[in-house]
């Protein structure tokens, strides 16, 4: 497989004048992890998985901002919300506690802000 690099697929996307360069980059990732999977190569997949999830994490601003809530199981969730209202970042599993599920809204997003939604 050849290197993904997901920096550069954005700003190609951006320099072609595509509409909504995230969702290209997201698109080219699924497409380049699909063909990774088609040729049994799980290092190709961790490439564009890590290479998207750093690319996605540098794009956090300092006016985004995260917010805790309980899912309707009654667990905690967080999502990361960037200054344009899009969700970049969401919590994959819940947590029993609304103090670990800021923890991990917070993990590698020092000092920003946790709004917590009551419900």
């Amino acid at each position: 497989m050849t290197d993904f690099n997901a920096e550069q697929v954005y700003n190609e996307a951006i320099r072609q004048g595509h509409a909504d360069p995230l969702s290209a980059l997201i698109f080219t990732a699924l497409g380049a992890g699909s063909a990774a999977h088609q040729s049994a190569d799980p290092d190709g997949i961790i490439l564009v998985g890590d290479s998207l999830t750093e690319f996605l994490r540098s794009q956090l601003g300092d006016n985004d901002k995260a917010e805790v809530y309980r899912d309707i199981a009654g667990k905690y969730r967080y999502r990361i919300i960037a200054a344009n209202g899009r969700v970049v970042d969401a919590a994959d599993e819940g947590y029993s506690t609304r103090f670990s599920a800021t923890r991990a809204a917070r993990r590698g997003r020092k000092g920003i802000p946790v709004k917590q939604i009551r419900r």
